[in-house]
């Protein structure tokens, strides 16, 4: 009898979220949000939950991370320092912000400005009818993610314990639901400029906290076309650990690729170093690639505050002019007072955000003959101020950020020969490295007959 009871329970719990998850698709399809414990920084839930309200004061720090990122050409991490110097309180209200969500914001399309022509095709009619066909709105997804829960036992020096663990995977774009909510103000040319930059972005290994020079994506297989992965091996006759690469596709399919061999980290790494240096000294490229790099990290701007102010400027003035043609709509009857004050108050947002966004703007061209150089800047001076510096006497995070900003690829063979690759005005320049020659297993001569 309890057993048929715990089936019946398991039963109607499961029709319970069942009939729980139909209502919030049939909430998100008529163009209202599901709302979870908090709204989206630089967002609150208006009064019936239904959709977002901007708050002005985190959406400026929104527009400022697009901003860094975009335009002055930090990194997400430069950003993160930049934010806890100056004290700006998290989401969470704690002094310290994280990477990952720095990254998450980027991403997020409801700080994206869409169009009429670009949101109308992704919703339903229902939510698509109530939309102003001159106005702009973010995108929040419902359904874009699917997370599944399992509980498993695990066996310790305690005895068997239970513990849940949770698995997530991103649903396809057409299961997801798009709800149009209020735009962010924020310019779209910052928010595409900002996901063009960090979706290259990888993470490099910290394998027993060493720094791998050329992992994740610089140093690449030549037979498969696969990134080398890196590989630490314990050495119980020396103590000591030794570092690998090998390749990644290798390591994950055995047998499919023909460079089964590993790779020292200290001999390729050194190696690499010096293919690279040929290489950019015989093109005679190495100021010209350099100052190719700091113009791709700031060719959008970052010198450039006054086309930022322009920027500002344009985005109050037609926050005037939207004013006055939702005034002369009302004086018209095409709407009533009630819905013009509400857009009234949204406008008003905005332009206060704008003048915020100059007062910035101009704050900060005052305070930028005083600023502090970057990492970025420090390693473009010392380049600069040696014709010809050796790139083996870099450290290797610094010639780590190095082959970054020259957005350095190179091959290794299965014998150690190397290939490296630098893109340069739309050509490829190339410089190889032969194999390392074997040494004899043994340094006795052979016995003559």
């Amino acid at each position: 009898m309890e057993e048929m009871l715990d089936l019946f329970s398991k039963y109607d719990r499961a029709k319970m979220v069942e009939r729980s998850r139909r209502g919030k698709l049939r909430r998100a399809r008529e163009g209202k949000i599901v709302p979870g414990n908090r709204a989206p920084f630089g967002f609150r839930y208006n009064a019936g939950r239904t959709n977002f309200v901007l708050e002005p004061g985190e959406m400026q720090t929104v527009g400022r991370i697009l901003r860094a990122i975009a335009v002055e050409g930090r990194t997400i991490h430069g950003v993160k320092r930049a934010l806890e110097a100056d004290g700006v309180p998290s989401p969470g209200g704690t002094p310290y912000w994280t990477q990952t969500f720095i990254r998450s914001v980027i991403f997020n399309d409801v700080y994206r400005p869409h169009d009429y022509a670009d949101i109308s095709h992704l919703l339903s009619p229902e939510a698509a009818a109530g939309l102003d066909h001159a106005g702009e709105y973010g995108v929040w997804w419902f359904n874009r993610e699917r997370h599944t829960f399992a509980q498993v036992a695990e066996d310790g020096p305690r005895g068997r314990r239970y513990r849940r663990r949770a698995h997530k995977v991103e649903n396809p774009l057409s299961e997801r639901i798009a709800v149009p909510v209020p735009s962010s103000r924020i310019p779209r040319k910052w928010v595409d400029a900002a996901r063009e930059v960090v979706k290259s972005n990888v993470r490099t290994t910290r394998l027993d906290d060493r720094v791998w020079e050329v992992s994740h994506g610089i140093l690449r297989c030549d037979c498969c076309g696969w990134s080398m992965t890196a590989k630490s091996i314990f050495s119980a006759s020396t103590n000591k650990s030794n570092y690998y690469y090998r390749c990644s596709r290798d390591t994950h399919y055995p047998g499919q690729c023909p460079n089964r061999r590993v790779h020292r980290a200290d001999v390729v790494e050194p190696r690499v170093a010096t293919v690279v240096s040929r290489l950019l000294r015989s093109a005679g490229w190495l100021l010209i690639g350099v100052e190719e790099a700091l113009a791709r990290e700031r060719d959008q701007g970052a010198f450039h505050v006054e086309r930022e102010l322009r920027a500002w400027e344009e985005e109050l003035a037609g926050m005037d002019y939207r004013r006055s043609r939702l005034q002369d709509m009302a004086a018209e009857g095409y709407i009533t007072f009630e819905e013009l004050a509400g857009k009234l108050r949204g406008v008003e947002m905005a332009r206060e955000s704008a003048r915020m966004g100059i007062t910035s703007l101009k704050r900060r061209k005052q305070n930028r003959a005083a600023a502090p150089e970057n990492e970025t800047d420090a390693l473009h001076r010392w380049v600069k101020r040696k014709a010809r510096p050796s790139i083996e006497r870099l450290d290797p995070g610094q010639r780590r950020r190095l082959y970054s900003l020259l957005r350095l690829t190179v091959l290794i063979e299965p014998d150690g020969a190397l290939e490296a690759r630098v893109p340069d005005l739309g050509r490829i320049l190339r410089r190889s490295l032969p194999a390392v020659r074997k040494r004899p297993a043994s340094g006795r001569r052979q016995k003559r007959d």
